[in-house]
């Protein structure tokens, strides 16, 4: 587990209701850190899935790490986690985590420059067929995604790089033990991915959004 200590430099990239990302230096490396306002579990969460997006976000990734994923380069690569930050001991930057009940938990992965989600300027049959191929790599490690939007299917374009991110709503399953409920979930993603494909590729000769737009502007 790292703590704060290990950090150099660091610069507030994106802040929302759930968390706070950063832009720090690990060991002279830059890498993203995502900090999470932490969730109280109540009586009228469901109990069929996780919700906090800490604990979603830091098991996919430690399973994809483990999976050998991240080093394939699909998904962002996983540094470890931070846990308990006291927001005092690292101002200003954690002001917005002053008042939560508890203390937020932090993860660290690799900065990956000038990514773009896929839309009409990006769009190839390669890169959909990349994309189709990572989900099912990613539901072969045993996770749902459970969010798959145009903003977490994107690519490098200096390198083509094509990757899947932002696993903060994911569910982590077993084979042994899956339920009617995992198995909707498992055939949400590809079904959703390949129908977002497909209106993109129709857009495509239309030159603007129509079919695929709903999944940029509504759904999501």
């Amino acid at each position: 587990m790292l703590n704060l200590n290990d950090l150099g430099s660091i610069r507030c990239v994106k802040e929302s209701g759930t968390s706070s990302v950063f832009q720090v230096s690990l060991q002279a490396r830059l890498c993203l850190m995502k900090v999470y306002h932490a969730i109280d579990k109540q009586p009228w969460h469901p109990s069929y899935r996780e919700i906090d997006p800490y604990i979603c976000e830091s098991a996919a990734y430690g399973r994809l790490k483990e999976q050998g994923l991240c080093q394939q380069g699909i998904v962002p690569d996983f540094y470890g986690v931070i846990d308990q930050t006291n927001p005092m001991q690292w101002q200003p930057h954690l002001n917005k985590f002053l008042k939560d009940k508890h203390r937020p938990n932090s993860i660290l992965l690799e900065l990956i420059p000038n990514l773009k989600q896929i839309g009409l300027e990006s769009y190839t049959e390669n890169l959909a067929a990349a994309l189709l191929s990572i989900i099912q790599q990613i539901h072969e490690a045993g996770i749902c995604h459970c969010d798959p939007y145009p903003r977490h299917m994107v690519v490098q374009p200096e390198t083509d790089r094509v990757l899947w991110i932002d696993f903060d709503r994911a569910q982590i399953f077993n084979d042994q033990s899956i339920t009617d409920r995992y198995h909707s979930w498992k055939e949400d993603d590809p079904l959703m991915t390949a129908e977002l494909l497909d209106f993109l590729a129709k857009d495509m000769k239309l030159g603007k959004l129509v079919h695929a737009w709903g999944y940029y502007y509504h759904y999501s």
